[in-house]
């Protein structure tokens, strides 16, 4: 949502949302009133009570995209029944349950290579147990080295930088135990042939 913000001219979330937000007023007033306004809080499973209004938002916004591509359905975490014990509620997404209290909330890690190399958060950034980069071997970046901030690109809708100004592609990363980097590659693949491999 932020490098859409970005191709469209929009200074912030938060005009996007506005324009988002009047379009479908004029296309399914419902619909519209289930639209945050708020990065942090715009993924299904924010909805407090049902999420089909929120879902018919989605998928109207999704009808302005060219393709058949669906980015927001398919980038969103759904809520789930299931749950993993009485007091542990789990959302979806592509075919898997995930604990919600897997979910990070107050800050967002990131790793600097990745963004150096594509400049876009990745959504197993946002997962608890994924600590270092399952690409580059290295541990994410919590905080800001400049100001020492926690990093949350939502609050400041800043993805390769942090609020101060530092850029964080120029962060320096340390290297990541071997055992943290199998951990986040299973986070991030799953259980696949190719995942398993790295612990054999």
């Amino acid at each position: 949502l932020i490098r859409l913000c970005k191709a469209n001219g929009f200074e912030s979330f938060q005009l996007l949302s506005r324009s988002l937000w009047e379009w479908l007023v004029d296309n399914d007033q419902q619909a519209a009133g289930a639209l945050p306004r708020q990065l942090n809080q715009f993924n299904l499973y924010h909805a407090k009570h049902s999420s089909g209004f929120r879902v018919r938002a989605f998928e109207l916004l999704d009808s302005l995209f060219d393709s058949d591509v669906r980015p927001l359905i398919g980038q969103a975490l759904l809520r789930s029944a299931v749950t993993f014990s009485p007091n542990l509620t789990s959302v979806f997404r592509a075919g898997a349950y995930i604990p919600r209290s897997f979910i990070r909330n107050s800050f967002i890690p990131v790793c600097p290579k990745c963004l150096t190399e594509s400049s876009y958060i990745r959504q197993y950034w946002h997962l608890q147990p994924y600590q270092s980069c399952h690409l580059h071997g290295v541990k994410m970046l919590f905080h800001c080295p400049s100001c020492k901030a926690d990093l949350n690109y939502q609050e400041s809708e800043k993805i390769e930088f942090c609020e101060c100004g530092y850029d964080l592609r120029k962060a320096e990363v340390a290297e990541a135990a071997f055992e943290q980097v199998a951990i986040s590659k299973l986070v991030s693949e799953g259980e696949s042939e190719k995942a398993l491999s790295i612990t054999n």
